[in-house]
């Protein structure tokens, strides 16, 4: 970088402004002629309501003698048609229940006592071969697996 005198550093100065000032001058021209044509715009609208007449109010008028809508009438059920209001019997809710359902209820809690049993003892002996590290051994193949399974 060269030194410049002072006098050339205020001249460079000067030119930047003068540059900067110039930009700052389009702007500020290019948004006056924007706002001027939004001018004519709303000046044009201005005239268009001014030029049409007034819509006249609408008063409303009270109608007159008119009676309310009745619901329409049914006529009334025959005497000969008995309604029966009891419930049927598969929809009616009993506290007491048969001893089919009882049975069947049982039956079903002792199944899902048993399932869960049976995961709980999977799942202990999982966890005695993890500690024992069976689960980490070779399966056995060939000669020995047969014996294995022979001897049960």
């Amino acid at each position: 970088m060269t030194n410049l005198s002072l006098r050339d550093r205020r001249h460079q100065q000067a030119t930047k402004d003068f540059a900067r000032l110039e930009r700052q001058r389009a702007e500020t021209l290019d948004k006056l002629a924007r706002i001027t044509e939004n001018l004519k715009t709303v000046r044009r609208s201005i005239e268009r309501y001014e030029r049409t007449p007034k819509p006249t109010a609408v008063t409303p008028t009270a109608p007159a003698n008119v009676e309310p809508p009745t619901p329409p009438q049914t006529p009334p059920a025959p005497v000969s048609a008995v309604i029966d209001e009891a419930i049927p019997g598969f929809l009616k809710r009993t506290a007491t229940k048969a001893p089919d359902d009882i049975a069947a209820v049982l039956a079903i809690e002792a199944e899902r006592a048993n399932k869960r049993i049976a995961k709980s003892r999977a799942r202990v002996e999982k966890l005695k071969a993890k500690q024992a590290g069976d689960l980490k051994k070779m399966p056995l193949t060939g000669r020995a697996a047969m014996e294995k399974i022979r001897a049960g």
